[in-house]
């Protein structure tokens, strides 16, 4: 469904959220302090010292660098010179020594805030008891994703039979999804599963996608668990993205818990209270 008059809070829940329903909202974003588009510049200038990861079209890590040097050498020009490296900066994830997103999030806190629909409460993961607030607390998968123009991801599932909303906050992107069940894992108890390049549809697959849309500056997009999809960035483009699962649809997580206890954002995410403060 897209739609620029966005949901209630309880509609989302109900009609989309609990029957695995994509929704992209136009426009949705508009009421951010700071509405999109953002400036690239001005991002350098609040966070252009901090270090950031790099990875290839599905999440192989590839390198570290400063967002300033990131921002030099893939976005400054409309066709970069090579391929894009895809900025994917999270928040903690785990106990792990990366560099996590959390100071760049903290500076960037007075800027945006979750769209109004989206429930504050009701997430079993993360585990959060009260009332959650995405701006200021950590979510699976939270993080600032950019990328110069043709930076894309890959056919793929998301893991741990989570939802996904991603906000589009400078250029355009491209994001096409499939029904679940176009594409089975290759294993059932997978996190993740690759499935394709983006340039084509894999052989096999229905020829009309469920979603195929461009979201502008400003736009949304909700992704729900278990439908392979895949991006590319039109332009330069900055997103703001997490994950999580509601128990309005919790199909299959509670399974993937018991059968899955060594993955570390499983863990991290088990009993979060004590630290999903990230300002």
């Amino acid at each position: 469904m897209i739609t620029s008059t966005p949901p209630t809070r309880q509609e989302f829940v109900d009609h989309h959220v609990a029957s695995a329903r994509p929704l992209v909202v136009r426009q949705g974003l508009k009421t951010w302090n700071s509405a999109p588009p953002w400036n690239f510049e001005t991002l350098v200038s609040q966070v252009g010292a901090q270090r950031v990861p790099l990875y290839g079209s599905l999440f192989d890590f590839i390198g570290l660098s400063t967002f300033r040097n990131y921002h030099d050498r893939f976005l400054t020009s409309a066709t970069p010179a090579e391929p894009p490296a895809y900025l994917r900066w999270y928040t903690r994830q785990s106990e792990a020594r990366l560099p996590w997103a959390d100071d760049a999030f903290d500076a960037l806190a007075g800027s945006w805030h979750a769209p109004e629909w989206l429930p504050t409460d009701g997430y079993i993961f993360p585990a959060y008891g009260g009332q959650a607030d995405v701006v200021r607390q950590s979510f699976p998968a939270k993080g600032i994703f950019v990328c110069g123009r043709g930076g894309m991801t890959r056919w793929h599932v998301d893991p741990w039979r989570s939802d996904a909303y991603l906000c589009q906050v400078i250029g355009h992107k491209r994001i096409v999804l499939y029904r679940p069940g176009t594409a089975a894992p290759r294993d059932p108890e997978a996190l993740g599963s690759v499935i394709d390049t983006p340039h084509a549809v894999p052989p096999g697959w229905p020829a009309e996608p469920l979603v195929d849309v461009i979201l502008a500056p400003g736009d949304c997009i909700y992704i729900p668990q278990n439908q392979p999809h895949a991006a590319v960035a039109l332009s330069p483009s900055l997103s703001i993205t997490w994950n999580f699962v509601h128990r309005a649809n919790d199909t299959g997580y509670r399974e993937l818990v018991a059968s899955a206890a060594d993955d570390a954002t499983l863990r991290y995410f088990s009993a979060p209270v004590a630290r999903m403060d990230v300002a």
